[in-house]
């Protein structure tokens, strides 16, 4: 018995030297460029954690490691930010930084992560969502059951797909891209942005300030068409914007436009302070934190969303001049 015992801890251990030597990858990379010194690092772009570091030597990198299930790294330079991603995965890995498209080869998925590049890189600036969209449908018609079908999808709002055409597209993937933690994340946030998107009713929310509570509700869907500014004191994109909305405002108040400001991920005495700095005149929601973000999927500021007077959303993600014809399309009906 102990001896059988004895020879199932051998074999066990066989294997998982077995398995690690399978498992193992190595990456050399080459700048190119002799400024780039000290070290470089590899994260793993889904869980944000550091994989590894090595010192960058006469313009060039070399890591080693197991990967047992492949991921998506990115290669990481504390002055330069992110450079490239690239598939961890067992093998030898190259990775080219010496022109302005990184290529990184050497194995099956990368090969074809740097094909994938560079024809996004490529193509015709006219028609280039279009292309892309076509491009990353063909990825997940052939893999949509690996990790760069995870990659494809995590990227499908920049390439050319609205949130219909990316949970569409979700629903041909398999279980290993669907099952995703990342993709999870993601097809609840493309769920929540499809409830908010233009032609659905609006979503109420609710935030208490000082002893008051003001809703979305409170403004939205009472007869009149309701600019509503999700933005903050520290965000300078937002402060450009005040002076459009206060344009709109004062044209328009008067026939029938609301405006509602709803202070986002700031601290009210921040919000107080700008609205006197920005001369804001229109109601604000204060202290939102992340109530009103949260509830329409907001990832970033400012988000300016035009609603009906029945509280059905016109249109989201306005700036600048389209801000500007929306509402002077709307109020001239």
């Amino acid at each position: 018995m102990r001896k059988r015992l004895f020879l199932c801890g051998i074999f066990a251990t066989i294997m998982t030297v077995v398995m690690a030597q399978q498992n193992k990858y190595s990456v050399v990379g080459e700048f190119g460029v002799p400024q780039y010194k000290g070290k470089v690092y590899v994260y793993d772009l889904f869980t944000k954690q550091p994989v590894d570091s090595t010192d960058i030597q006469n313009g060039k990198f070399v890591f080693n490691g197991t990967a047992e299930t492949p991921t998506v790294g990115v290669l990481l330079h504390p002055k330069r930010g992110a450079l490239t991603c690239f598939i961890l995965e067992p093998g030898n890995i190259e990775i080219k930084l010496t022109s302005q498209v990184p290529e990184m080869k050497g194995t099956p998925l990368n090969d074809i992560l740097c094909a994938y590049t560079k024809h996004l890189q490529n193509m015709d600036a006219d028609t280039r969502k279009a292309q892309a969209k076509t491009l990353s449908e063909n990825m997940i018609a052939s893999h949509g059951n690996d990790i760069l079908g995870v990659l494809v999808m995590c990227e499908a709002e920049g390439l050319g797909m609205n949130v219909e055409d990316a949970l569409k597209l979700l629903d041909k993937c398999g279980d290993k891209v669907k099952e995703h933690p990342a993709i999870v994340a993601k097809k609840a946030e493309w769920e929540s942005l499809l409830k908010t998107s233009a032609g659905k009713m609006f979503t109420d929310f609710t935030v208490e300030y000082d002893g008051k509570k003001t809703s979305l509700s409170d403004y939205v869907g009472k007869g009149k068409y309701v600019l509503v500014d999700f933005w903050a004191s520290w965000c300078g994109p937002c402060r450009r914007e005040i002076p459009n909305i206060a344009s709109l405002y004062k044209k328009y108040k008067d026939k029938g436009l609301e405006v509602l400001g709803v202070a986002t991920w700031d601290k009210p005495e921040d919000t107080l302070k700008a609205m006197k700095e920005l001369n804001i005149t229109w109601p604000q929601i204060i202290n939102a934190q992340r109530i009103g973000s949260d509830a329409y999927s907001i990832s970033g500021i400012p988000q300016i969303i035009l609603f009906a007077p029945d509280g059905k959303i016109v249109a989201r993600d306005l700036r600048g001049e389209e801000l500007k014809k929306m509402v002077e399309d709307v109020m001239k009906k």
